[in-house]
């Protein structure tokens, strides 16, 4: 398990902005499908070599979302499944009930890793699976 701590970057407003903009690039999903992957991953593929903590912060951020997405994706699947057997209703409302939790977590948890972007602290996602190291 990843020990979960603070680490304190580089106070550089330039590079604050894009630490914000990585974190909360999460709510384009509500513009266009698949927002939230594709703004993160552009801003990434154009500063992660000339900022360690853009590449550190955009490594974070995709990941997350890339998890959000699987998680929700089975659940639903789950769900449907349990669903359409009839006999397990309430397994199905179980998982309907987790997507539910996982996309809360899945909004809240940008603007959280946003506003400690803005203090130049490390935001470690919860329920994140390492797709990118």
């Amino acid at each position: 398990m990843r020990h979960r701590e603070s680490i304190i970057i580089d106070h550089d407003t330039q590079n604050i902005n894009w630490l914000i903009a990585l974190h909360l690039t999460a709510y384009l999903t509500f513009i266009f499908p698949f927002g939230n992957f594709i703004g993160a991953f552009v801003i990434w593929l154009m500063k992660r070599d000339e900022d360690e903590s853009v590449n550190r912060h955009g490594k974070m951020a995709i990941n997350f979302q890339i998890s959000c997405f699987f998680y929700l994706v089975c659940f639903a699947i789950t769900g449907v499944i349990l669903t359409l057997l009839i006999v397990t209703i309430p397994f199905a409302l179980v998982a309907f009930f987790s997507g539910f939790i996982i996309s809360i977590i899945w909004m809240v948890a940008p603007a959280v890793a946003a506003h400690r972007a803005s203090k130049g602290q490390l935001y470690q996602y919860p329920i994140s699976i390492e797709f990118l190291r």
